[in-house]
């Protein structure tokens, strides 16, 4: 269990797309994304490596105005 606590389980990164509908929001907003960044824990286990990963694969996704 510690292994895969400290191993696998820290390094596993998931992505889920939603699409919301939110009424009333100016069409000037219509085709953005969003990326959100939950459970990164900075502490002395958390390898620069890995923080620079989460980083380019949350820009290659693309959060920003889609055309």
């Amino acid at each position: 269990m510690a292994l895969y606590s400290g191993e696998i389980e820290r390094h596993w990164i998931e992505v889920t797309r939603r699409e919301i509908a939110l009424r009333g929001l100016p069409g000037a907003f219509d085709g953005f994304r969003i990326a959100q960044l939950s459970d990164i824990h900075m502490d002395e286990y958390t390898e620069p490596f890995f923080l620079r990963h989460i980083v380019e694969e949350t820009n290659r996704l693309g959060p920003m105005r889609c055309s």
